[in-house]
């Protein structure tokens, strides 16, 4: 009897030991739940985030921002609407014979250029038929009117004016020595005598017509920076070129002297000596 007792303790032992051990073999063990864990997370999000979002932000931005900046620079290339005085309301602030209206940049790429109709408020210039003007750009309408002819500067402008000039094949000119005086113009020539005078600035003049200032004679080694429109020169870059008193053995050239190529219009000099920034 007592032997029967102790077989059935023996054996109902035996099945629940075997039980527990089932048991355990089915749990995962916790070291693989942790690997999974800090092994496939981190290494993938990081990597998106630190390597592709700051690529497209920072290589795309800079890029396509200053894409528009050259433009600022060209030469007017459209004739001003509204082209008379009467033609605006005295208190529009976009009138620009009362307001300074910027329309660019001067050649240097720097010095902001304004519509040239200003009104100074005082005679800027004179005509050679002696008619004074307020507006640079009015005076050159007036010789429009007249069938071309030259302006005498006779005060500062302070500021750089951007001037039409009329596309008639009328013989333009324009003349100046003065230290804060720029100009931007839709084509022709501006021409330095690198002579300076007393103030140690150079002569310079306007010509809308290459061959009016080709007929000068005395210009050899002096300098013209070329905007554009002439003939003979339509494959040629805008830009400074150095005048040469020598004769030329192609019966084809079109001028007295040569034109050489010195450097592109970014080394214009601007205002000869010093810009001066008008308060806002």
């Amino acid at each position: 009897m007592k032997l029967k007792h102790f077989l059935v303790t023996l054996l109902t032992l035996c099945l629940l030991l075997t039980a527990a051990a089932c048991d355990k073999a089915d749990d995962p063990p916790a070291s693989d739940t942790t690997a999974e864990i800090t092994t496939d997370t981190p290494t993938e999000a990081p990597t998106e985030k630190s390597t592709e979002a700051p690529t497209e932000e920072e290589t795309e931005a800079p890029t396509e921002a200053p894409t528009d900046e050259p433009a600022e620079t060209d030469p007017p290339s459209a004739e001003p609407t509204k082209k008379y005085r009467e033609d605006w309301d005295d208190n529009d602030p976009e009138n620009p014979f009362y307001n300074l209206i910027p329309v660019g940049k001067s050649y240097d790429g720097k010095t902001t250029a304004y519509d040239g109709r200003y009104d100074f408020g005082y005679a800027i210039c004179q005509t050679n038929d002696g008619e004074y003007f307020y507006s640079v750009q009015e005076a050159i309408y007036h010789l429009e009117d007249i069938g071309g002819g030259a302006i005498h500067m006779r005060e500062h402008t302070d500021i750089c004016l951007s001037l039409w000039i009329p596309e008639d094949f009328c013989d333009y000119r324009l003349y100046y020595e003065f230290k804060n005086v720029d100009f931007i113009f839709n084509y022709g020539n501006v021409y330095d005598d690198c002579s300076p005078n007393g103030e140690g600035i150079n002569g310079y003049a306007y010509y809308a017509d290459l061959y009016v200032l080709d007929s000068i004679g005395g210009l050899g080694d002096t300098k013209i920076w070329m905007i554009g429109g002439n003939e003979g020169f339509e494959d040629q870059d805008p830009g400074c070129y150095v005048i040469i008193d020598e004769y030329n053995e192609d019966p084809d050239y079109l001028y007295l002297y040569q034109y050489v190529l010195e450097s592109n219009l970014e080394a214009w000099p601007g205002l000869p000596l010093g810009e001066f920034v008008p308060e806002e």
